[in-house]
């Protein structure tokens, strides 16, 4: 039924596209369901602030002109969104390489890895040690805890990831 509904969307006009997403959403959230489209995309996300989280960080992205960034986020959409199960662990890769992208953005230098990004951004003084150590916490719990990324796993990160992007994109 999703990839039906996602196909639908896909044939109409771009400029009825949003107004359906928009109705689907309120129909699948009258449901019960625990997916909802994010931009064009139907994913397993219920809630109304991750999807708005993810729009504010495509639209930062957009706004921005961080091309890479948003690529990325788009990229760990379609990793989540896919069918029939979600491909978690590159969903999660997207979500940072999109921050490590944001963090290129705003400092020119180039990071080696997630925890490298979160050190130049402290240097450049774009965050503080207790957002340095939020993220890196999360992040690294995620690699070290010895299993998979589930898709539960991925949107956490993606979320978390998109309100950071836009968070960054803010402070350019």
């Amino acid at each position: 039924v999703y990839a039906l509904v996602e196909t639908v969307l896909a044939s109409l006009p771009d400029a009825h596209q949003s107004s359906f997403a928009n109705a689907c959403n309120l129909v699948l959230e009258r449901g019960l369901s625990d997916h909802r489209f994010v931009g064009r995309r139907l994913m397993p996300i219920a809630s109304k602030s991750d999807v708005a989280t993810i729009e504010r960080a495509l639209l930062a992205a957009r706004s921005k002109q961080l091309a890479d960034t948003e690529s990325h986020l788009l990229n760990a959409l379609a990793h989540l969104a896919a069918k029939p199960e979600a491909d978690a662990q590159a969903a999660v890769h997207e979500a940072i390489r999109a921050v490590q992208a944001t963090a290129f953005g705003l400092t020119k230098e180039q990071p080696l890895d997630l925890a490298d990004t979160l050190d130049i951004l402290e240097e450049k003084g774009f965050i503080d040690a207790a957002l340095k150590a939020r993220h890196g916490g999360l992040f690294s719990w995620l690699g070290q805890n010895g299993r998979k990324p589930r898709a539960e796993d991925a949107r956490l990160i993606l979320v978390t990831c998109a309100g950071f992007i836009t968070h960054l994109a803010g402070l350019a």
